[in-house]
């Protein structure tokens, strides 16, 4: 949202349960991976657990970039695009094991698109789909997601 926060909302009332805090900018992109963290996407990547309602980790990104979409892999890694034209993965599925400091350490870069990238999708078997400006839609063969790093 444009004031920086994540809100839940209760779909039968319409109320706002829950406002997630902690942005410096303001929030562009949301995606649930599928252990239920909420990933939301500004000028970081945060994890919130959906259970207690707290940030678990802030994902790092490029100083001159901000995230505009992000896309949860079915394997649990979790996929960012920004500004920059480039695709970010964290394996972010190792959080239990190595701890967030490592995911941010073993992140990877992929330049995507020549212009801007305006969507992001997963897609089954480790593939990936970015369209951009161009009018070019890619398709990315991802390597398997690792047991540990």
């Amino acid at each position: 949202s444009w004031d920086n926060t994540v809100r839940l909302w209760l779909p039968a009332s319409g109320e706002c349960a829950v406002m997630l805090t902690g942005h410096t900018e303001r929030v562009r992109a949301l995606a649930v991976l599928p252990d239920h963290r909420l990933a939301s996407g500004g000028s970081d990547v945060r994890l919130w657990c959906t259970r207690t309602h707290a940030c678990v980790a802030v994902l790092t990104i490029t100083p001159s970039d901000w995230v505009q979409r992000l896309a949860a892999l079915p394997d649990g890694r979790l996929a960012a695009t920004g500004a920059e034209k480039m695709v970010r993965v964290w394996p972010t599925h190792l959080h239990h094991t190595v701890g967030y400091a490592a995911i941010n350490a073993a992140a990877t870069t992929m330049a995507a698109n020549k212009n801007s990238i305006l969507g992001i999708a997963a897609l089954p078997d480790n593939r990936l789909a970015t369209s951009g400006v161009d009018g070019v839609l890619r398709v990315w063969q991802l390597p398997p997601a690792a047991a540990s790093l």
